[in-house]
């Protein structure tokens, strides 16, 4: 098979394409082929030179794709199947899977990360972590789901618990969890304040629900909220910045507000004012993934036509590596798919 594979660090100079032996399924695993992948945040981190990636490497988190060969133990009914791969990997022996916890499994993996994954012409997975494709969704739309809405309902609704009425405020409306973030927050009826910049991105960010929208470049973020919410402040901030958003986020929380955060795209070490915390009893949460049950749920709202994908480019395999040029484009709200359909 054909891989786009990273043989050194550094950047998009270190991807090739190679070629590889076509995987073989194990016992409990099936084989897919897979038709599209989308890029995340953490294939950039990789490819900068993430500690503990052995090289070569392929990165692809999100995989949708056909089951082509199953391993010993599987149903050949599974054959032919069009599937979505969830890429949590996790032993399914430990305490916290056996309560359903398996994003916080002793042996926590993330496919593509910590394994190979889906920039590849064939992927092999556990026969668990394939869920039914929801008829509704192309290839290209079903890969953009699984990492970012997974991600922004366990940070909503499991761990900041969203309630009707509520304000929210979305760090980076244009990023995979930002644009997820919006419509789940919406989905349970709060207000939506997002962030990002430019006139197009802003008008995007509003079509997915967003009630208002600051562009930081153009306003003072914390004026604008407390502007927005009568001085109050909003009760659950989205940030998956980090370092420049970190203190302005415990700033625009109002009294008991929950901060809740799974990334830092522009820096991990975040300055706080232990104060605020006290002051204001606000509450931190940090999450990552989501487990199974949640991400069904995700599914069953995509297929409902509750949740919607939002792509921003679609790159054809052959021209992988401009995809992720087109990743790190300043105009780029929603998801870069790579996709292997004729």
């Amino acid at each position: 098979m054909i891989a786009l594979a990273l043989t050194e660090f550094g950047g998009i100079n270190g991807l090739h394409f190679k070629e590889f032996p076509d995987p073989l399924p194990r016992e409990g695993e099936v084989l897919i082929k897979v038709q599209a992948c989308a890029l995340n945040h953490v294939d950039l981190l990789i490819m900068r030179g993430r500690p503990g990636v052995a090289l070569p490497h392929v990165g692809g988190c999100d995989v949708a794709g056909e089951i082509t060969e199953v391993g010993h133990g599987v149903g050949t009914h599974y054959l032919g199947n069009a599937v979505i791969v969830n890429p949590v990997l996790s032993c399914g022996r430990c305490w916290y899977c056996r309560a359903g916890e398996q994003s916080l499994c002793e042996e926590f993996r993330i496919f593509g990360r910590d394994t190979w994954g889906g920039l590849a012409e064939y992927v092999t997975v556990p026969v668990e972590n394939v869920i039914p494709l929801p008829k509704n969704l192309s290839w290209a739309e079903a890969a953009t789901i699984p990492v970012v809405f997974m991600t922004a309902w366990r940070l909503l609704v499991t761990k900041a618990k969203v309630q009707p009425g509520e304000k929210v405020l979305v760090w980076g409306a244009g990023g995979g969890v930002g644009s997820a973030a919006i419509q789940i927050a919406k989905l349970f009826h709060a207000t939506v304040i997002a962030t990002t910049r430019g006139r197009e991105k802003r008008e995007l960010a509003r079509s997915l629900g967003a009630d208002d929208v600051i562009d930081p470049e153009a306003e003072d973020v914390i004026d604008r909220v407390a502007e927005l919410t009568s001085g109050k402040g909003v009760d659950i901030v989205v940030d998956t910045v980090g370092t420049p958003t970190w203190p302005k986020s415990l700033q625009i929380l109002r009294k008991g507000g929950r901060l809740v955060v799974c990334g830092a795209s522009a820096g991990p070490i975040g300055e706080t004012d232990l104060r605020y915390l006290w002051r204001k009893q606000i509450s931190i949460h940090g999450s990552s993934m989501a487990n199974a049950t949640e991400f069904e749920t995700v599914l069953r709202m995509v297929e409902q036509g509750l949740l919607h994908p939002v792509i921003y480019k679609i790159v054809a395999f052959t021209h992988a590596k401009e995809a992720f040029r087109e990743m790190q484009s300043a105009e780029r709200f929603g998801k870069v798919v790579v996709t292997f359909a004729a």
